[in-house]
């Protein structure tokens, strides 16, 4: 069973995540060792929108810039928002 988890260290600072386990107390136990007091555990799925997405990981403003320069081209060239959305996904380098 896989669970998506929130926790402090003893220090304070948030800490999220992903633990594989046999139930939610493996989980909490295994989190517990490592100094984690957790906050929030929650099993979860790999669904089709769970696969591949990673909330915590960041788009560079460089990245995000040239979205949205591109993407606002492609409005102003009236090519509709799914295929535009499309076809710069399909130019994505970092997954």
């Amino acid at each position: 069973m896989k669970f998506d988890y929130q926790g402090r260290t003893k220090e304070g600072e948030l800490r999220a995540g992903r633990a594989e386990a046999s139930s939610k107390e493996a989980v909490v136990a295994i989190l517990q060792k490592n100094g984690l007091y957790v906050t929030f555990l929650e099993e979860t799925s790999d669904s089709f929108f769970n696969k591949g997405i990673n909330i915590l990981q960041r788009i560079s403003a460089k990245d995000l810039v040239m979205f949205s320069r591109q993407l606002a081209i492609m409005f102003r060239s009236e090519i509709p928002l799914v295929e535009a959305l499309r076809t710069l996904g399909n130019q994505v380098k970092k997954p």
